[in-house]
């Protein structure tokens, strides 16, 4: 006699006080749109337990693009209490079942179907419903990763791109940045990057399955709706994306709303406008008095072979900041602010062009200036030059030398072939053109040009990296630790320093590391710094040393209201001296060349871009700022890529982008937008 299972029972919960048992039906009950569904599972007390398909929905056409989500929680009884399970716990099959550990004496599960619909109750929005020209940009970025080349010198195998088996997912979440619109309606767009589904019941062959756990989460593309921003904002080829990240720890998702303040934080509010949860760094107020400097740009270079240590505060002016007493302080400021506005302003001028090229409008680009190779060319001699900058990366074998001249106009030696923009300010004002020195062979010279001669297409060109070393495993992973000697956590800046000074150690340089913990002399010597941030491991104690004297020499602003610090860009500039003291003047173990620049995001020069290029495509990271003065990353990769409208002509456009690691522990990083950068370094160590 054959055993007939007990089929589950499930209870309908929609009134409070009515619950029967459910009958089959020959057909699956429908969905009633805008109705939350409850339905109680008994199951056996197992140590485990798999969910997969327990209701079968039909749901009206017109709600078959919908998308749902759907909770479940167990209880020991009816009356509850009702737990969700630990995240840690959970275990997502390939086949869509999910597995969660069952504590305790539970007994029954629950499950709610929430209509995911989008619209102002929810913070997502299905694909189809996304603005058709944000959708557009979204898949265009995506699929430029198919292409993309490495530039020289850089890592062959890059790893940290999209390789053709992703897929952009159906869900969006929507992003809201209180300086468009009121933030009534959304400035920005989530794209959520997932594993193709190339699922298969195929046979396969003996002891020939893989043995890695699938990866399911590819990264993100952040997207701007409006056009005071980078059309593609951020992005990032690994992990979970932040929004993700926000909505994940909340027990309810409807009426949430995502915000977005710059690179460097966001934050989740209820309907209310209630501050849920917040990700990235914590803002400080940004005194307006910085603006009646005009267009600051302080920089300054350093070789400790040649040159005596710079006295204190020529790094620039430091401010006195203060810190935000609430979020509601906060966000009132960030709209008002005049250094924001400013801030923003330039920001919006710096991705203009782009924009212009996206929506069809006129773009003429920079005059061609040519000089010959090892020519001497006076040019522009109908104005008198007060500054110039040649954005050529590579400054080890530079494109040209360039003097202004005193009756005017610039004299303009060309030193090898190659191509680079030229921004000049002149008694005209402020000028660019594109400075080609051809190639004697007769190719015209091209700074970026890589790879195999190709035909040429006008549009966007192929883009190209470049990677310091491998790209992210080369990385240490620090984040802000915890201590009452601090603020309580060290700030940004100082973890900045340390992840370049750590990548320094490991690359050949341990006296760029020392820490005076257990003992500086030995530390300069051999490398003992973490790659993985980990209390109680070996070098510990020598990174927390280390974060201590960064603290100090950064001068780190604390707050009264919370755990943050603040570091301003004068001091982080002037922190390395200090820090490398010992080991250039007294044990002479370290030699330092060292570029610094900041500025309020120029949109006419971006020194501190320039830098950092400069600075990865010469294979060495370098410390940014990001955003309103508030972030300090390790940037270690660098994206370039040209829209031009002919071979040999000037290109109308270069978008650029920063891979960076935040310095917020994680095992990916994050491509920032070269226009949302306000510091920039290129610093080389060498051990004596």
């Amino acid at each position: 006699m054959s055993h007939q299972p007990d089929y589950p029972r499930l209870f309908t919960s929609d009134h409070p006080k009515r619950s029967q048992t459910m009958k089959h039906h020959s057909s699956p009950p429908s969905i009633r749109p805008g109705v939350l569904f409850r339905r109680l599972l008994v199951m056996p007390s197992l140590k485990s337990c798999a969910i997969g398909a327990l209701l079968s929905l039909t749901a009206p056409s017109s709600l078959l693009a919908d998308q749902f989500q759907l909770h479940y929680e167990s209880a020991p009884a009816a009356t509850g209490p009702w737990t969700r399970p630990v995240q840690d716990g959970v275990i997502t099959l390939p086949d869509g079942t999910i597995q969660v550990p069952n504590t305790g004496s539970n007994q029954l599960f629950r499950l709610s179907i929430q209509r995911m619909t989008g619209g102002t109750n929810s913070p997502y929005e299905t694909l189809d419903s996304v603005p058709q020209r944000t959708l557009d940009l979204a898949r265009q970025h995506f699929l430029q990763f198919a292409g993309a080349q490495n530039g020289d010198g850089s890592t062959p195998e890059d790893n940290s791109n999209w390789n053709g088996t992703e897929k952009i997912s159906s869900r969006v979440l929507k992003f809201y940045d209180l300086t468009y619109e009121g933030g009534s309606i959304p400035a920005y767009y989530e794209f959520k990057i997932v594993a193709a589904d190339n699922a298969s019941n195929a046979p396969i062959a003996f002891l020939s399955g893989d043995t890695r756990e699938p990866e399911t989460d590819r990264g993100y593309l952040l997207v701007c709706a409006h056009e005071g921003d980078t059309p593609v904002s951020e992005f990032s080829t690994y992990g979970k994306t932040p929004g993700e990240q926000l909505l994940g720890s909340l027990a309810s998702q409807e009426g949430m709303r995502l915000f977005r303040f710059g690179p460097a934080f966001r934050t989740v509010e209820d309907a209310a406008g209630n501050l849920l949860g917040s990700l990235g760094t914590q803002p400080f107020k940004v005194p307006a008095d910085i603006l009646r400097f005009g267009n600051p740009n302080y920089a300054g270079t350093f070789n400790s072979e040649t040159d005596a240590d710079p006295e204190e505060g020529t790094t620039g002016p430091k401010f006195v900041v203060e810190h935000y007493g609430s979020y509601q302080d906060f966000k009132g400021d960030f709209v008002k602010n005049p250094v924001y506005q400013e801030m923003r302003s330039r920001r919006a001028l710096a991705c203009r062009t782009e924009w212009d090229l996206i929506n069809g409008r006129r773009v003429t680009p920079p005059p061609v200036l040519t000089v010959a190779v090892h020519q001497v060319t006076n040019i522009l001699n109908d104005r008198f030059v007060t500054r110039f900058l040649l954005d050529d990366e590579n400054v080890e074998s530079p494109l040209a030398g360039i003097v202004t001249n005193q009756a005017g106009g610039l004299t303009i030696a060309g030193l090898r072939p190659g191509s680079a923009t030229l921004t000049v300010q002149s008694s005209l004002g402020v000028s660019k053109y594109w400075l080609t020195v051809p190639d004697p062979a007769g190719t015209a010279g091209s700074a970026q040009a890589v790879g195999n001669l190709q035909s040429f297409v006008a549009g966007w060109q192929t883009p190209i990296n470049w990677w310091c070393g491998s790209p992210f495993a080369d990385q240490p992973r620090y984040y802000q630790p915890l201590r009452p000697e601090w603020c309580r956590a060290v700030g940004c800046g100082p973890v900045a320093w340390a992840m370049l000074l750590a990548w320094w150690d490991h690359k050949g340089v341990p006296s760029a590391f020392a820490a005076n913990s257990p003992n500086r002399y030995y530390s300069a010597k051999n490398v003992d710094s973490q790659m993985i941030m980990q209390a109680g491991q070996p070098g510990w104690t020598a990174l927390i040393s280390l974060l201590s004297e960064l603290h100090n020499e950064c001068d780190v602003i604390c707050s009264p209201t919370s755990d943050a610090g603040a570091t301003f860009p004068s001091d982080m500039a002037a922190a390395i001296w200090p820090k490398t003291y010992a080991e250039r003047k007294i044990y002479l173990t370290l030699g330092v060349s060292y570029s610094y620049s900041w500025d309020l995001i120029d949109p006419d020069w971006n020194n501190p871009s320039t830098l950092a290029r400069q600075s990865i495509w010469n294979g060495r990271p370098s410390a940014l700022g990001l955003g309103f003065l508030w972030h300090y990353a390790l940037a270690y990769g660098y994206r370039y890529r040209e829209y031009k409208t002919s071979e040999y002509a000037a290109p109308t456009y270069i978008q650029r982008y920063f891979a960076c690691n935040e310095g917020w522990g994680k095992a990916n990083g994050v491509y920032y937008s070269g226009n949302d950068t306000f510091f920039g370094t290129h610093i080389r160590f060498w051990q004596k």
